[in-house]
Order: C-alpha cells, then sequence, then structure tokens
C-alpha cells in the first residue's frame, strides 16, 4: 500500500447576520492519487464536492499495478427530504440520499438542473471505492423535482365547497351545526406533460383549518362526512358527523382553509407521494344563527 503526505487546510468563515460556512479541505497523496474537496453552508443550502484522480487516466481491471484508474461519476438524482427518501439500488447513491437530504420540503432546490453526483474509482479486484461526492451539483439535462411537481399539483388544487346542516345557511344556537367539506379525500386532478414526461396527478385531503368565524378554530384530518338524510340526527350533538356548536345569535362567515398531499404515476409507473404540501385558497360561506322559542298551544 503506498504511504501517503497528507495535507489539511481548513479555512472557517464565520459572517454575522448571513451565517454563512466556508470550509476548504485539500489532499495530496504521493501514491499517484491526488484530491481536492470544498464546502460551504449558507443559511437554508449547503453544498459539497470534490475531486479525485488516480494515476491521470483509466484503468484497465486486471492490468498491471501502477496502470491508470477507471474513475466515473454517478448522477443520483436531486436531493430528497430526509424523511421521504426514495429507494435506490445503487449502494453509492443509498448513502448519499442519506448525506445530501434536507430537513424539509421547503429547503429542496428549485432548480430543475440541481441534482447529486457521486464519483467511484473501480480497484483492481473490480470492486468500486468512492472517491467525492456532491450534493450541489449540476445535470446537463433537467430533472422532475419537488418543486416542480408541486407547482403542477398547485395549479390544478381543488376548491371544494363547504357543505352545511340543517341547509340554507340558516342554523340555530345550541345544537351542532354540521359541517364537511364537498370533496371526497382523494381526488384525481388529470395528467400532464412535463420534461417529456407523461404524469398523472391526484391529491389526498391532508387536513382542513376550520374559522368558525365566533372567535373559535379547530382542524379536522379529512373533510369529515357529508350529512345523510337517510341517517338522520335527531339530538342536540351527532356522534356520527362533525360540526359545531353557536352559543350566540347573528350572522358570521366560515372559513375552511385545506392543505393537500398530492402523489403523481410517472410514464404509467406506481404512484409515487410528492415531498412537503400544497394549500389551496380559503373556502368561505356566510351563516345566520338564530334562536328558537317554544310556544305553547292548546
Amino acid at each position: 500500500m503506498s504511504r501517503y503526505r497528507i495535507w489539511l487546510a481548513i479555512l472557517v468563515v464565520l459572517t454575522l447576520g448571513s451565517s454563512s460556512l466556508a470550509i476548504s479541505t485539500h489532499a495530496e497523496a504521493t501514491g499517484g492519487c491526488t484530491g481536492s474537496w470544498n464546502a460551504s453552508a449558507n443559511a437554508g443550502s449547503f453544498g459539497l464536492d470534490g475531486t479525485k484522480a488516480c494515476n491521470g487516466g483509466t484503468y484497465a481491471p486486471g492490468g498491471p499495478h501502477g496502470a491508470e484508474a477507471v474513475v466515473k461519476t454517478v448522477d443520483c438524482g436531486p436531493p430528497q427530504v430526509s424523511d421521504q427518501l426514495r429507494p435506490t439500488g445503487n449502494t453509492f447513491c443509498r448513502y448519499l440520499g442519506n448525506t445530501c437530504s434536507v430537513p424539509s420540503a421547503a429547503q429542496l432546490p428549485t432548480d430543475p438542473h440541481a441534482t447529486t453526483t457521486v464519483t467511484i474509482r473501480q480497484n483492481p479486484d473490480g470492486t468500486w471505492t468512492q472517491t467525492a461526492y456532491s450534493c450541489a451539483a449540476h445535470s446537463r439535462t433537467p430533472q422532475l423535482t419537488a418543486q416542480l411537481l408541486r407547482q403542477q399539483i398547485q395549479k390544478r388544487v381543488p376548491h371544494p365547497g363547504i357543505g352545511v346542516a340543517p341547509p340554507g345557511g340558516i342554523t340555530l344556537v345550541h345544537i351542532q351545526t354540521l359541517l364537511w367539506l364537498n370533496t371526497p379525500p382523494t381526488q384525481p386532478l388529470g395528467t400532464a406533460t412535463l420534461l417529456g414526461h407523461h404524469l398523472t396527478l391526484r391529491v389526498h385531503v391532508h387536513h382542513v383549518d376550520w374559522d368558525f368565524g365566533d372567535h373559535t378554530t379547530d382542524t379536522t384530518p379529512g373533510p369529515q362526512r357529508r350529512y345523510d338524510p337517510t341517517d338522520p340526527c335527531h339530538t342536540p350533538t351527532c356522534p356520527h358527523y362533525w360540526g359545531h356548536t353557536y352559543t350566540h345569535t347573528g350572522t358570521t362567515t366560515l372559513h375552511a382553509h385545506t392543505t393537500w398531499t398530492g402523489q403523481y404515476r410517472l410514464d404509467g409507473g406506481p404512484w409515487q407521494t410528492i415531498p412537503g404540501t400544497v394549500t389551496g385558497p380559503d373556502t368561505t360561506t356566510t351563516l345566520t344563527i338564530r334562536q328558537a322559542r317554544g310556544i305553547l298551544v292548546a
């Protein structure tokens, strides 16, 4: 095994206010390989890249010692969210996916050319060794990123109305006003063509934020059950439905803000989840709350 002499220089620059960090590392080996690595970090993003060359050319498997090494760069695709990593058959890309992952979908790159790469070198016995990688590489051809997919979802996001029972926009105090969104939990969005690929899109209700207009709010995990006249409710609160009980008369505006998750099929393949969520516009409806009085009759 060749004996290496390694020089390591680390430069750390911390800029107050911009939270930027730059680290430069250089290593030189006398055994025929040279390499350099550079890293940088800023608020909300980071980058790491490096190069390594052995004997300055190409290695022929089974050749004599000192022959030039086969070195190649593998495109591992855009960075992914750490808890939504997609499986890959390439061992080096699998490890790189963890290394280059970001904490949330909001930190994914918006550039369709952004990608991650790993550089590998073939050993004399035919195995491969990683020599460098980059979390901020540039692909010659644009790639389908989570940001591009969410943009397609955002352009098609549904805008369902609010269902209310009793109907007619009039309800009573001290009884449950039943509420729901007029949408199924999962809704198809049709097809699209993006970067030469055929996409089939759909969305699923992630949650709904409700503002009842009387200084109270609530959140539901879905659109809730639509009122069914064949399964009526005869009590002040309805165990099989969801809603809100008003305690004062007057007119109020009810708001529903829906957050969706998106999925896509690429060229007829399996459904895949798009990291992150999209939100639709507020849905509103006006309610008049009245008080009912009992009247004694003969």
